[in-house]
C-alpha cells in the first residue's frame, strides 16, 4: 500500500512540477517564488496521492466510480491548497479554469502512465506463468 502511494506520488510530483511551470508561465510570467512553493507542491502531491488508497480489486462499474471519486478528491485538494497558498485569485475565472485544466491534465497523465506500467507488469507476469506452466507440462 505504501509502495503504491509513493509510486504514484513520484509521478504526481513530476507532472505537477511541469504543470506548475506552465501555469506560472501563463498567469504569472514575472513572478519569483520562495522555497515554500516547492513544499506546497509536495504537500498537495502527497495529499492527492492518498486517493490511490481507494483502489482495490473491484468490478468495472465500482472501479469507474472510484476513479470519479479520486478525480473529485484531486480537484478539491489542489483547489483547496491553491486557495490556502494563494496560487490563484479566486475571483479570476480564467485562473480557476486554468487550474482545473492543468489538474485534469496531470490526473490523466499520471493515470495513463500508471495504467500502462500496470498492464506491462501484468503481461510480464502472465508470460512467466505461461512459461512455468509449459515447463511443468513437459516434465509430466
Amino acid at each position: 500500500m505504501f509502495k503504491t502511494v509513493f509510486d504514484v506520488f513520484t509521478k504526481v510530483v513530476t507532472f505537477t512540477m511541469v504543470g506548475a511551470a506552465v501555469y506560472c508561465f501563463l498567469f504569472f510570467p514575472d513572478a519569483s517564488f520562495s522555497v515554500s512553493f516547492i513544499w506546497q507542491l509536495l504537500l498537495s502531491s502527497f495529499l492527492t496521492s492518498l486517493g490511490t488508497l481507494l483502489y482495490t480489486e473491484s468490478s468495472l462499474k465500482v472501479t469507474i466510480i472510484k476513479i470519479i471519486i479520486h478525480y473529485i478528491w484531486v480537484i478539491v485538494v489542489v483547489l483547496g491548497c491553491g486557495l490556502l497558498f494563494d496560487w490563484f485569485n479566486p475571483n479570476n475565472l480564467s485562473q480557476i479554469l486554468g487550474m482545473v485544466t492543468l489538474i485534469t491534465a496531470v490526473f490523466l497523465s499520471v493515470s495513463a502512465v500508471t495504467w500502462r506500467i500496470a498492464i506491462r507488469e501484468a503481461n510480464k507476469l502472465n508470460d512467466k506463468l505461461m512459461e512455468y506452466q509449459s515447463q511443468n507440462q513437459k516434465e509430466e
